[in-house]
């Protein structure tokens, strides 16, 4: 009996192992279901610019996030980036480099055997400004979703102003491209459905969400912050489908050297359609 019960226990964990594991190396770290993705961080610096999730998906569904699309080989799944620093410019891209540069040192991973893990990063912005960031990502829960906590402070080097460029969004700060593959797109905050005005719209609320469906099954992602959301939903040839915590767009800001401030983000990744209420009772 003590026999096949050891048996039975090893086998268990034969089978836990060949389903669910890690795959990392120095350029990325995924967790991986029955061999697939379920979220992938990526942080090369040979091939990209910024630190980002090219995967994010609840397990055993799609990718929920589009990285490096034609038309904006900037956008990088789920990602930050300020916009201007002093005037130069850390969003667009031409031929692969912004012209003010991010950097950043080897990140610290801790994983886990239940599948969540955790990723600190320091990050330069040239010579002008530091960032100290942590990812957090939570176990799967029992339908498959999972938390994303990412936490930055930002110290100046030298006197910085973080600004924007209004007439296209005052987008600077986290953002997510929604998969390309998403269709029936719909955008909501804490205090309703989106009333988007030619494919855009800015929303004052604690957090947002966009969702849709893929193959037939429906899915979302959901970003908890103060701010002012910045959202496109433009389904067409590229399917267009951005939200952007713009933290700048009401006003830019400066910081003297050596001065800090803090952003403090959570983000879902869920199957299904999350309403207004939802939304709601997750921030009160």
């Amino acid at each position: 009996m003590r026999t096949r019960s050891l048996i039975l226990a090893l086998m268990s964990l034969t089978a836990t192992f060949c389903h669910a594991g890690w795959d990392s190396s120095t350029d990325s770290l995924a967790y991986q279901v029955d061999g697939k993705d379920v979220w992938r961080l990526n942080y090369s610096q040979t091939n990209d610019t910024k630190p980002h999730f090219a995967i994010l998906g609840p397990v055993g569904g799609p990718n929920l996030v589009c990285a490096k699309p034609k038309d904006h080989v900037w956008h990088y799944g789920l990602w930050f980036s300020w916009k201007y620093i002093n005037g130069t410019n850390y969003w667009e891209e031409s031929n692969g480099k912004a012209a003010g540069k991010t950097s950043w040192d080897a990140p610290v991973i801790e994983t886990r055997d239940d599948g969540s893990a955790t990723a600190t990063f320091t990050i330069h912005y040239t010579d002008l400004l530091n960032e100290a960031r942590k990812l957090a990502i939570s176990k799967p829960n029992a339908d498959g979703g999972y938390t994303l906590d990412w936490s930055a402070t930002f110290t100046a080097v030298k006197d910085v102003t973080l600004d924007r460029y209004l007439p296209w969004g005052g987008y600077a700060g986290m953002s997510a491209r929604l998969s390309q593959a998403f269709t029936n797109v719909q955008a909501v905050t804490a205090e309703g459905p989106t009333a988007f005005v030619k494919g855009k719209e800015h929303v004052d609320s604690k957090i947002a969400e966009m969702n849709g469906t893929i193959a037939g099954a429906e899915y979302g992602l959901a970003m908890a912050a103060e701010g002012t959301w910045y959202q496109i939903c433009k389904p067409g040839k590229d399917n267009f489908f951005y939200f952007n915590d713009a933290v700048l767009y009401k006003n830019p800001k400066s910081l003297k050297a050596g001065e800090s401030f803090s952003l403090n983000y959570r983000i879902y990744v869920h199957k299904g359609r999350w309403d207004a209420a939802k939304l709601k009772s997750l921030v009160q």
